[in-house]
């Protein structure tokens, strides 16, 4: 008898990164009865030059299925980013940062990679500026590199 493994290596996100999970797992969901019934739909026509057309939902409903257990996984092993204040970066902390060349204040929350987006000002834990924050004071100069390029930023302050 084989046993599966059990993902039990939790995912920490934050209010919003759950509710955007939510909201995907449901806009998923809602393709792929749509699909389905587009299916049946087309099932029932059942016309010969059809067969093309039917290939293509059935694999647009396994690439509806596979993203559906994707995102329930993660759903399954989400939990919600501890916020409470910290003297030094980790995962949740919310910095400003201050571009040593500049003077531009830039303001990221340090996520897990499954809810980065830099644009956002959502940056991954595994990202080189993420991993260069982790453990960091205030008032600490941060420095990563990407590719050939270093960067080097003041953390000003961790909200």
């Amino acid at each position: 008898m084989i046993k599966k493994a059990k993902i039990t290596n939790p995912i920490f996100l934050s209010k919003d990164g759950l509710k955007d999970l939510k909201k995907q797992i449901k806009i998923l969901e809602h393709d792929l009865k749509r699909v389905n019934e587009e299916l049946r739909a087309m099932d029932k026509a059942d016309k010969r030059d059809n067969q093309l057309a039917r290939a293509e939902k059935l694999i647009q409903i396994e690439t509806l299925r596979s993203d559906l257990a994707d995102k329930k996984a993660y759903s399954a092993r989400a939990k919600l980013t501890p916020t409470k204040h910290r003297l030094e970066v980790s995962l949740g902390s919310l910095v400003e940062l201050v571009d040593t060349i500049t003077g531009k204040i830039l303001r990221f929350r340090v996520v897990e990679s499954i809810e980065a987006n830099p644009v956002d000002g959502r940056i991954s834990i595994d990202s080189p500026l993420g991993k260069s924050l982790l453990g960091k004071k205030e008032q600490e100069k941060v420095h990563w590199t990407v590719g050939f390029r270093d960067h080097c930023m003041l953390l000003a302050k961790i909200c």
